[in-house]
């Protein structure tokens, strides 16, 4: 009935009467509660008395009077009782929280169907006594007890009738949905051509890029490192109190080992080239993927666009190698987005051992003047478009994103690299960087992007261990600030430290180290507002998590496995028993925490974690990566924790008017 009276928009932060619905909802519920209960309560009453021995003197009314008068009453303390329970949980909060509630009230075709059977019952039920006790014919109660009774009986009549008729199973109505009919069908996915103005076509990275890059290389192996310093044991526990003398001993680095090194460096600060004028243009997103970071991208490109951006995206690959068959295209004929391989701009890739050097190289070969560069795992929680016109950037022309530890770099890394004349003689009060998500501006740091590439050149073998050590963090994160640094440029380190979104233990509590971190939106210097989710331990792919036993692409496989034609399998998270979430997905739990103050859930202006469902559903079930099984879990994990059948088009085209 609610759906026939309250408009019911696309999203849930357009949802007008939140208030009305949410508590018409809870009030409704209350009733037909308590009148089960009333219900109940005159044969627990008669078979407590009969067990006890103890009869009754008084002459006992007609079952159905008893029956009729208690449930009016169950009715009425049910009520009472959800009426208490609503304001006690939705106190203090925010209207975009009712609106979400209230929406997806409304988006519950099974709930919805059942309320009206309810209310149909219980004003049937209200009628009928009603009328016949003011006629004389009734069950000797006052005519507003009756009326109540029979209202309260039919309610619960109503709800069990649409028990008994219910056949629509969530496949049933996956299907209505698929073909055009039911409740969801008519609202416009934020994923439809129909729902946005056409997104230009993105160009070609000019080939200056490519000739710069032969010269950076032929430069930096002019000034290869003289030490080789290979990644040592991980002694993150004794270096987060370290001193100064404990970060100093960890490499066994001479003082003119370092002077060589530091002029090394000069030498090639010196030979850093002017920004390529007419080689960039524009804004637009670059995610690093390939391979079974693929299907990871796959659901924060959807995450992009569902929250409303009108960047222009590229997905960078190592070669075509990495690219799931089908993928390219299927991301092309979406428009405004398109995929780069790195081995087009670098002929000799012989440098490139880890996969950590390749994020300064699809920085810096981005068609893109101005770069928001996203890790795979790395998603928007809400539209990240105006993080180019925020204060911060525009001052800065730079940003990057605090990391949990504070740097644990040699003492020598500030004399190496010219900010200081001497080696440090006091640990490093520097907060290390969180590169799963950068804000760049080429034209601006241009010179700073080039410094990073010769640290990450020869990252593995050297810079990596210089920055970090034996502490947490080993890899390309910490160049961009060291670059920085030694160049003395202007650029933004958010000032809110990170917050960890936690697992739902099952009672909505966070547990656990937590499964992904939140950085905040640079717009708001005085209140920490998420702006992305980094999911540095759950990965949010659709077949990582719900495939029972699926077939590794050969995409993700290694060249070893390749040549060998070797099939590798693997189990998603909910077929896993070891898994952190296998009892989430398995018994319709949430993932995030939803009573941990600081998670994601209550932090957030939407349901961050429905959305990324939604994406996944659409993921698993359309497309190069989705399989029947995958799809149908999705989709009742999703009925199950969500109270949501949602569907997508199945790949069919819709007509736009």
């Amino acid at each position: 009935m609610l759906p026939q009276l309250f408009q019911h928009p696309a999203y849930a932060e357009d949802q007008p009467s939140a208030y009305t619905i949410l508590t018409l909802h809870c009030l409704h519920r209350g009733f037909t509660a308590g009148a089960i209960l009333g219900l109940a309560s005159p044969f627990a009453r008669s078979a407590i008395t009969t067990i006890l021995g103890r009869p009754s003197l008084a002459t006992p009314l007609p079952w159905s009077t008893r029956l009729v008068s208690s449930a009016a009453i169950g009715s009425l303390g049910g009520t009472a009782f959800l009426a208490v329970a609503m304001i006690a949980r939705m106190w203090g909060r925010e209207e975009i929280e009712w609106q979400d509630r209230s929406w997806r009230i409304l988006a519950n075709p099974t709930q919805n169907r059942e309320d009206d059977w309810s209310a149909g019952g219980l004003i049937i039920g209200a009628l009928a006594l009603g009328l016949t006790s003011r006629r004389g014919a009734g069950l000797g109660l006052p005519l507003g007890r009756a009326s109540l009774g029979g209202a309260a009986v039919g309610s619960v009549l109503g709800t069990v009738g649409h028990v008994l008729t219910s056949s629509r199973s969530v496949d049933d109505v996956e299907k209505k949905v698929g073909a055009g009919e039911g409740p969801l069908a008519s609202k416009e996915s934020r994923f439809s051509s129909c729902n946005s103005r056409p997104i230009p076509p993105i160009q070609a990275p000019s080939p200056q890029v490519a000739e710069q890059w032969i010269q950076l290389q032929a430069m930096f192996d002019s000034h290869p490192p003289n030490l080789v310093m290979e990644r040592g044991d991980f002694q993150g526990g004794q270096l987060a109190k370290a001193t100064v003398q404990l970060l100093a001993d960890y490499l066994d680095m001479t003082s003119d080992e370092a002077q060589f090194m530091r002029d090394e460096h000069a030498s090639v600060v010196e030979a850093l080239p002017d920004y390529p004028l007419g080689a960039f243009a524009g804004r637009g997103i670059t995610i690093l993927a390939g391979g079974k970071y693929s299907e990871i991208a796959a659901t924060t490109l959807g995450m992009t666009r569902l929250l409303g951006s009108r960047l222009l995206v590229e997905i960078w690959m190592i070669d075509r190698v990495e690219a799931q068959e089908g993928w390219c295209d299927e991301m092309a004929a979406q428009g405004g987005m398109v995929c780069r391989f790195v081995s087009d701009y670098i002929q000799d890739m012989s440098a490139f051992s880890h996969h950590y050097q390749l994020k300064i190289a699809v920085i810096m070969f981005s068609s893109f003047a101005e770069v928001l560069y996203l890790d795979a795992d790395s998603m928007p929680v809400v539209n990240p478009d105006p993080i180019f016109e925020s204060p911060a950037y525009v001052d800065t022309g730079a940003i990057l994103w605090p990391d949990y530890w504070q740097a644990t770099e040699s003492p020598y890394t500030p004399y190496i690299t010219g900010q200081n004349g001497t080696k440090a003689t006091s640990v490093p009060d520097i907060q290390t960087v969180d590169s799963g998500q950068m804000l760049w501006n080429k034209a601006k740091h241009w010179k700073p992007l080039c410094l990073s590439a010769y640290y990450n050149y020869f990252g593995p073998k050297y810079w990596y261990t210089l920055l970090t050590q034996g502490g947490p963090g080993w890899g390309d994160k910490d160049t961009f600030p060291t670059a920085l640094r030694a160049l003395k440029a202007k650029w933004t380190m958010i000032p809110h430290r990170l917050e960890t979104q936690r697992y739902d233990d099952g009672t909505g509590r966070g547990m656990g180290s937590g499964m992904a971190m939140m950085q905040a939106d640079p717009a708001d210097d005085t209140k920490f507002r998420p702006l992305f989710l980094h999911s540095n331990f759950i990965k949010f792919s659709v077949r990582r998590l719900m495939c029972d036993l699926c077939i590794e692409d050969p995409s993700a496989l290694s060249a070893e496995q390749r040549t060998r034609g070797q099939e590798v399998t693997f189990k998603g998270s909910v077929s896993n028993r070891n898994s952190n979430i296998w009892k989430q997905l398995n018994f319709g739990i949430r993932l995030f925490a939803t009573k941990d103050k600081d998670g994601l859930n209550n932090m957030g202006r939407l349901d961050t974690e429905l959305d990324m469902w939604r994406v996944m559903e659409r993921v698993g079930c359309t497309g190069v990566f989705s399989e029947d099984g995958i799809c149908r879990r999705t989709r009742g994990y999703i009925d199950k924790t969500f109270g949501l059948v949602a569907s997508w088009e199945g790949g069919a085209e819709r007509k736009c008017s």
